[in-house]
Parts: structure tokens; sequence; C-alpha cells
């Protein structure tokens, strides 16, 4: 973890076959950067490291896309099958990370 960061869990969502799970978390690297809300992919039975986002990463942008929970913009997560994810976050978000597949799950991103 980044010197000076900490995270907060927000949430996990096992998929439906169990191999894969996703955590949301908020993250706070101190008072010269905002609050971000952050998503790792991980195998099912594998600890969080307590890293950044291997996933996904957003800010408020400013505030032009609300706060949700941990003081970042929302992400909505749902697994669409074993290895497909949705992730829908407020379209003024400003995104970091994207990616779009991961230790064979393929992400699909949508705005709320």
């Amino acid at each position: 973890m980044k010197e000076g960061c900490a995270n907060e869990l927000l949430n996990t969502y096992r998929s439906p076959n169990g191999a894969f799970k996703v955590v949301v978390f908020a993250r706070n690297c101190g008072a010269t950067s905002g609050f971000s809300t952050q998503a790792a992919v991980l195998d099912g039975d594998q600890d969080w490291g307590n890293e950044s986002g291997n996933l996904w990463i957003a800010d408020g942008n400013h505030g032009a896309a609300p706060s949700g929970p941990g003081g970042g913009p929302e992400v909505r997560v749902r697994w669409l099958s074993g290895q497909v994810l949705e992730l829908s976050h407020h379209p003024k978000a400003r995104i970091f990370k994207a990616e779009a597949d991961w230790g064979g799950v393929h992400i699909v991103y949508n705005a709320f």
C-alpha cells in the first residue's frame, strides 16, 4: 500500500460460481488528494491485500459526481455470469483506471 494511504472496505461481491470476488473500497491518500472509489477483482479464496484497485479507480471529479459511501463516487457492481462483471458509475466521475479484462473476467462498464 502506498505510504500514507488508507483503505475502507465498502462491499464484497462474489461471482455466482464462487471463482471470483470483487472488493469495492474507498481510498484516501491524505490532504492533497480527494477520496477515490476503487474496485479489485480477486480469486474467490484470495485475501484482499489492502492495495490499490487492480480493476477500477475513480474520483468525484472535484464534486462533479456525487459522493457515495466512503466519500468517492458510487459504483454499482453486478455479476452477469461467472465470468462477466458489470460496473456502473456516475457519468461525471473521473476515471483513472478501467480494465476490460482481468484473469478470465470480462468487465462491462455503464453509466447510471
